[in-house]
């Protein structure tokens, strides 16, 4: 499918009201006195109210598109003429105007991207007013940023609390997008983009990359999305399996908390990991740590038991750490590191000394000092670290 150009005849006409530059507007309403001789006249044409159109006209005021449509033919304007002469356009009543917009809108992976955000991490309230929330200020950045590129200067209101940042933006931006692709923005019901499917695999990496910096979390060798929304779920799986292959992604699974869960497996990670350039700071660390230990294992480098423990030893020795740091080491998962510390500390080698939320910090014992001054590293010490645990 070839991508498209939305103009402004496309919009929602009963939703849309533009504002076109001074003189052009002014000649608008010139032409529209010469084709219906009074403005009476044109308010009976339309049909509105002759103060509405006065004030249209006088007040320089955002013209409805129903009306320009119904204006057009009569006095012989061409769509490309007001095109390229609106100066800003806005939804009804108190909605937060575009200015200089980019005109037509042209379809692009970034436009789903912003339809992406809205349905994981965003939400239209019942009065159509769209917001975006997020902690991570260079997804707030981004999004912003997209936003302008696809739509023009779009007025957005940023609000930040408790370190969670929320910005309101146009409501016609949710009104457009629902127009051009039928996509409501309810979190548990939303669905992507039918079109989705059927652009390059550009679009589809843009979606997925929203929603793993939205919702996904970057594990010890996999990628988890999780989300409240089934339909939602198995079209991002659907994504996932046209990107790569069945056997990367694991089935769809309903958990206690009402998640519908799905990963990228850990022998599917490179094939991903290349191609997602996922915004979110830490996630996109991590997944490239992920990456790294992913290639180290799969030539062969991984090390041998006893020198692991040492290794470990060795770590602890310098400075405390957790689990997840000394995975990071050693490019090893953090299951084999806490198998590792429990042996370790069943010998009396290390030990735990403060819990944290979700990991403990570890620290090695005196004992382990000075089995550490007492052995080199060569594969006798295997033997030693068994003597120790049948201690």
């Amino acid at each position: 499918m070839k991508a498209r150009k939305f103009h402004i005849y496309d919009f929602p006409e009963d939703k849309v009201r533009i504002l076109m530059k001074d003189s052009v507007q002014s000649n608008f309403f010139k032409d529209c006195k010469k084709s219906f001789g009074t403005f009476r006249n044109y308010s009976k044409f339309l049909p509105v109210s002759y103060n509405t159109v006065q004030g249209w006209r006088i007040n320089k005021l955002f013209i409805p598109l129903w009306a320009v449509k119904k204006t057009l033919p009569i006095i012989s304007w061409e769509w490309e003429y007001v095109e390229k002469n609106i100066i800003s356009y806005k939804g009804i009543n108190t909605s937060l105007p575009v200015l200089n917009p980019i005109l037509p809108i042209k379809e692009c992976p970034e436009l789903f991207e912003i339809t992406t955000h809205l349905i994981c991490d965003g939400c239209v309230n019942k009065n159509g007013i769209p917001y975006y929330v997020n902690s991570k200020p260079e997804l707030i950045d981004y999004f912003k940023n997209i936003l302008t590129k696809i739509f023009g200067k779009v007025n957005i209101k940023l609000y930040k609390k408790n370190g969670i940042y929320n910005i309101r933006f146009s409501k016609i931006i949710p009104d457009l997008i629902n127009h051009f692709y039928d996509v409501n923005f309810d979190s548990c019901n939303a669905k992507l983009p039918h079109e989705i499917f059927e652009f390059s695999n550009e679009f589809m990496m843009a979606c997925l990359r929203s929603v793993i910096d939205d919702e996904g979390q970057v594990r010890d060798s996999r990628i988890v999305i999780s989300l409240k929304n089934k339909k939602l779920s198995n079209q991002i799986r659907k994504i996932l399996i046209t990107l790569s292959k069945p056997e990367y992604i694991s089935p769809l699974n309903y958990k206690s908390d009402g998640q519908w869960v799905i990963a990228i497996k850990s022998n599917g990670i490179r094939n991903f990991g290349n191609k997602i350039k996922l915004v979110h700071a830490q996630k996109r660390k991590s997944l490239l740590y992920v990456i790294e230990k992913s290639e180290i294992r799969s030539i062969g480098k991984g090390e041998h038991v006893w020198k692991t423990k040492i290794n470990i030893l060795k770590i602890l020795k310098e400075k405390n750490s957790t689990t997840k740091d000394i995975s990071r080491k050693f490019f090893i998962t953090q299951n084999t590191v806490n198998f590792h510390l429990k042996q370790l500390a069943k010998g009396g080698l290390v030990q735990i000394i403060k819990k944290q939320k979700y990991s403990y910090i570890w620290s090695i014992t005196k004992s382990g000092i000075e089995f550490l001054e007492k052995n080199s590293i060569n594969k006798t010490i295997d033997n030693d670290i068994k003597l120790t645990f049948k201690k």
